[in-house]
């Protein structure tokens, strides 16, 4: 004796998973990386069982999904914490008074952000303080740089007259500790000669570059004549 029966049997699909979500993103901060949803179990290689999990590392993550039969599958997916921007900012740590500086930005950033509200790579200041920069690369990652800024006040060089030697010249010394003086008779020295009665200068520089200029009047005594 015989006997038939017929069933239609089914081959469940295998599972499929990926994980999406940013593979880059700024240092100090963190990305939510997501598992494909649906499935009856998630398991990372981070230790979270959720088919969601935020990630502040650099590393390679991996989940691991089951669905309602049980059957598993995987996937990876790189993650890079990008280092954040370190700007540096170029230019004097002092000006001088009634002038200005330009402080700069160094390297390419997509944008710029300084405490003076302007946005371009370098600003112009004339005024003692504190400067900060905040710039902004392709990526969205932030970094900053400061750097403070004296005014440096006017020079005021004094000029002293040497005793006179009875020879028909006068010494004149300048104001000691500057980087630099220029005298109006071309003499590059702290201190100089003059044997012509008149008005004598001198422009002294300090290490800054700034500047100051004194003149005094000058008169040779008239040799004594023994009669």
């Amino acid at each position: 004796c015989t006997g038939t029966d017929m069933v239609t049997v089914n081959i469940p699909a295998q599972p499929v998973a990926s994980i999406s979500g940013n593979t880059v993103f700024c240092q100090n901060a963190t990305t939510i990386l997501s598992a494909t949803p649906g499935f009856a179990a998630y398991l990372w290689s981070s230790g979270q069982s959720t088919p969601d999990i935020s990630v502040s590392t650099t590393n390679n993550y991996m989940v691991t999904v089951t669905d309602a039969l049980g059957c598993t599958t995987s996937a990876t997916i790189a993650v890079t914490a990008q280092p954040l921007p370190l700007p540096q900012i170029s230019g004097p740590a002092a000006i001088c008074t009634n002038n200005s500086g330009i402080l700069s930005v160094n390297g390419s950033f997509a944008a710029y952000n300084w405490s003076t509200a302007q946005n371009t790579s370098s600003i112009t200041v004339d005024t003692a303080g504190a400067y900060a920069v905040t710039v902004t690369d392709a990526l969205g990652c932030t970094g900053v740089a400061a750097q403070t800024v004296t005014v440096v006040a006017n020079l005021e060089p004094e000029i002293t007259f040497q005793p006179y030697a009875c020879n028909g010249q006068i010494t004149l010394d300048a104001s000691p500790g500057y980087a630099s003086y220029t005298w109006s008779n071309g003499a590059g020295t702290p201190g100089t000669t003059v044997n012509v009665a008149g008005d004598v200068a001198v422009t002294v520089t300090d290490a800054t570059g700034c500047t100051g200029t004194v003149m005094v009047s000058v008169s040779i005594p008239t040799p004594p004549i023994a009669g």
